[in-house]
């Protein structure tokens, strides 16, 4: 599903953040407009998001949020830790 919205080329600023040692963590119990620093401060996850058209509301951002970060490590890009009902993804 994710290979038929983005391409990981699209999406090489975000994986060259990460690679510079920055992480994000996301978590289920964030509030969603919380996820809009991540997009502010990652380069290249707005443009990521919007690929998918998902800026009509918070919910949205942080779903497409989530949606992005995911499809990179199922591609190997990113890597993912789980703390308790948190996640934490870096390089």
């Amino acid at each position: 599903m994710w290979d038929k919205y983005l391409k990981v080329e699209q999406l090489k600023k975000v994986t060259d953040h990460f690679e510079s040692g920055w992480g994000v963590e996301v978590s289920d119990q964030m509030r969603s407009e919380e996820y809009m620093d991540g997009v502010r401060q990652i380069p290249g996850l707005r443009e990521g998001v919007a690929l998918l058209g998902a800026f009509e509301s918070p919910g949205l951002m942080a779903t497409a949020t989530e949606f992005v970060l995911e499809g990179l490590h199922l591609h190997q890009k990113l890597n993912k830790d789980r703390e308790g009902g948190r996640y934490t993804y870096r390089v």
